[in-house]
């Protein structure tokens, strides 16, 4: 998997976003939707992203598969934007970004070449990264925060955390793990 990941990166064919809509009940609107990233191996075929995301991440490649992913992700809401189409777009983020010195001036660049607001965005991560209890990591996701990004919590009850805990995150949105 990691191996080929790097060709993947490069390639027009082999890695892309699928988007899952979130329909509001109450009116029957798409009010957002979140950035799912699928891997079609050439060889292996379907690569679930349980399989590869972890090996990703734990490589020198999660920065670049961030990049990927925020890129592709901003593109498609900016060309949506343009046909009249406007929702928020959740874009899971990793353990990894938190710990990159330049992330906030990094997203906030794509942001401005696709001409994107912080406040169409949801930052998702998982509850073990927003446990990252690190001045870096809290400081980061307060500044993006501040800059109006939305966060969310993703799969709130598959750690250890209580719910006590949240009271210390900076996050605005909390995902209940189906099986909590």
């Amino acid at each position: 998997i990691l191996q080929d990941f790097k060709g993947a990166l490069t390639a027009t064919d082999q890695l892309s976003l699928l988007f899952q809509p979130r329909m509001d009940l109450r009116t029957g609107e798409i009010g957002s939707a979140e950035a799912l990233l699928r891997w079609d191996h050439p060889v292996l075929g379907p690569i679930s992203p349980v399989e590869f995301i972890p090996v990703i991440e734990a490589s020198s490649f999660a920065r670049q598969l961030t990049d990927w992913v925020v890129d592709e992700a901003l593109s498609n809401l900016a060309s949506w934007g343009a046909h009249g189409l406007h929702f928020k777009l959740s874009i899971n983020l990793s353990a990894a970004n938190l710990d990159e010195q330049d992330f906030f001036e990094r997203i906030m660049s794509k942001l401005s070449n696709y001409m994107v607001r912080p406040d169409q965005i949801e930052l998702e991560l998982t509850e073990t990264v927003m446990m990252k209890e690190t001045e870096g990591a809290f400081g980061l996701l307060d500044k993006l925060k501040s800059a109006g990004f939305q966060l969310a919590i993703d799969d709130f009850g598959t750690g250890y955390s209580s719910i006590a805990y949240l009271q210390k995150l900076p996050a605005d949105v909390v995902k209940i793990d189906r099986s909590f």
